[in-house]
């Protein structure tokens, strides 16, 4: 039987309501990640609901606000209450024209939550646009380990943050020829990859799809790929890891 990983997926009661097929066996597991405070609560409820998702809790840089300091305080309390989540995310920095205005809060409140998530020694789901180099001087400064969400860079840029203890998450774009992400993956050994659908952009369905295209590029066995990738994720995601 696959085992499936999937470290990226946004889901809640209302989300997965449109695909009620969740698997609930232990070989398909989720890290259920969120992006805003509003959603927290509502994420740790639906993993006590379905034992095989796992959650993050983490404030997305597009949702940074004037509030978002004393959600830090809110996030570090439901750390330290043992609330059922296993990672820090998604966080990360955004300087996409739309977002550059909050450029100086982005960075202080994703350093704030890389502290919590070195403190608490909880890994980090990152989403990074246009600021690898911001992200890599706070990272380099930390032994903070994740996974890098969505990535589509080169090879020498993935091998800088995989030297750091990352994983590159990787998703439905490679199912389109020709996109960095393809020749990335092609050159990256296999134990640095972990899957992701992000879902609900993309269909759950699609996991088997995105490691059928793995292991095309990769010329190896489906297997191979599926038993490794499952591995890498629960090597990063392993604080409450179903067995």
């Amino acid at each position: 039987m696959s085992k499936i990983f999937d470290t990226h997926a946004h889901l809640s009661s209302q989300k997965i309501a449109s695909f009620p097929s969740l698997p609930s066996n232990s070989n398909f597991q989720y890290l259920n990640v969120t992006t805003q405070p509003t959603e927290w609560l509502e994420a740790l409820q639906f993993c006590e609901q379905h034992n095989n998702v796992l959650n993050s809790l983490g404030i997305h840089p597009w949702f940074v606000d004037e509030t978002s300091e004393r959600h830090l305080i809110q996030l570090e309390s439901l750390i330290s209450s043992k609330e059922p989540f296993v990672a820090i995310g998604e966080i990360g920095l955004d300087y996409a024209k739309l977002y550059q205005k909050n450029k100086t809060s982005q960075l202080k409140i994703f350093q704030a939550q890389v502290a919590l998530a070195e403190k608490y020694k909880l890994p980090v789901s990152i989403h990074c646009y246009k600021a690898f180099d911001d992200l890599y001087s706070i990272l380099n400064q930390t032994k903070v380990q994740g996974v890098l969400h969505g990535f589509n860079q080169s090879y020498q840029l993935a091998m800088q943050f995989i030297k750091l203890g990352f994983k590159i998450g990787v998703g439905s774009l490679i199912l389109h020829s020709q996109t960095k992400l393809n020749k990335t993956v092609k050159l990256l050994p296999i134990e640095s990859l972990v899957l992701e659908t992000d879902y609900p952009h993309v269909n759950l369905a699609q996991s088997l799809l995105i490691l059928e295209e793995i292991a095309k590029i990769k010329k190896l066995p489906i297997s191979i790929v599926e038993e490794t990738l499952y591995h890498n994720a629960t090597q990063i995601f392993k604080r409450r890891v179903i067995s």
